[in-house]
């Protein structure tokens, strides 16, 4: 018996160590893991209508750890940000709620999808959800939305540039409250090149747009004079998947 707890403790020792050695920038990810919920039954899978209502978001742990990246590095976000993560068979679901104490002053701007100087950059409100399926630290796909709902998506390549051309297949809504404003997301696994590994780990990052203050936060917020896309995201974790829905891209 003790053997055996030895040789587990000394194996977590080893993975540990092996992990610390290989997550580029780990010293900004400390605690920035987050274990996803699956859902077994699609029939009360969230509807993407913005509300946040769906008895599906209820007891799911709530992401609320935002850093403030401009104007103020590592400051607190003027204005919390909660979001929360689901997964089904075929779906990953987003669920954002966005304070705002003057929701009037919320910017929305409404454009033809992946305009990002028109209708994202510093012209509208806005948020994004990135994900590296593969956590190869060196790939990813961009979701963004803004507050008008338009959508904008991006391939991350070779961890320095985006690839705007490309055009994934998903469904978003955003809803203006006496709060802020909120945010529903469903991506198909069709649209990801994922891992089948069992309890997979994801790269995964958030970023939030606030016009009224020029102000960006972000899950994971690292000095911009280092390098890297998605070697800067945080981990996803207990994802279990098959080649059902996979459409390599």
């Amino acid at each position: 018996m003790y053997l055996k707890i030895s040789t587990t403790l000394a194996n977590l020792i080893c993975f540990s160590f092996l992990f610390s050695i290989t997550e580029p920038l780990i010293d900004y990810k400390k605690n920035k893991n987050y274990q996803i919920q699956r859902i077994n039954n699609q029939a009360i899978a969230p509807k993407i209508d913005g509300n946040l209502n769906d008895l599906a978001w209820e007891e799911v742990p709530i992401i609320n750890d935002f850093i403030q990246q401009e104007p103020n590095l590592n400051s607190n976000p003027t204005y919390k940000t909660e979001v929360k993560l689901l997964y089904d068979e075929s779906n990953i679901y987003l669920y954002a709620k966005l304070y705002h104490d003057n929701p009037k002053d919320i910017a929305r701007y409404l454009c033809r999808r992946d305009e990002w100087m028109q209708c994202f950059e510093n012209t509208s409100d806005w948020f994004t959800f990135d994900l590296d399926p593969l956590h190869s630290h060196n790939s990813g796909y961009i979701f963004a939305v803004n507050a008008a709902g338009v959508q904008l998506d991006a391939l991350v390549i070779d961890d320095i540039d985006y690839d705007g051309e490309w055009n994934g297949i998903w469904f978003s809504n955003v809803k203006i409250t006496d709060y802020g404003w909120n945010i529903e997301m469903k991506i198909p696994f069709s649209n990801l090149n994922y891992s089948l590994e069992k309890n997979s780990v994801w790269g995964l990052n958030f970023s939030r747009y606030t016009k009224s203050l020029n102000e960006t936060s972000s899950w994971i917020v690292i000095p911009r004079h280092l390098d890297g896309i998605a070697s800067k995201f945080g981990h996803l974790t207990n994802i279990n998947l098959n080649e059902k829905n996979q459409n390599i891209q």
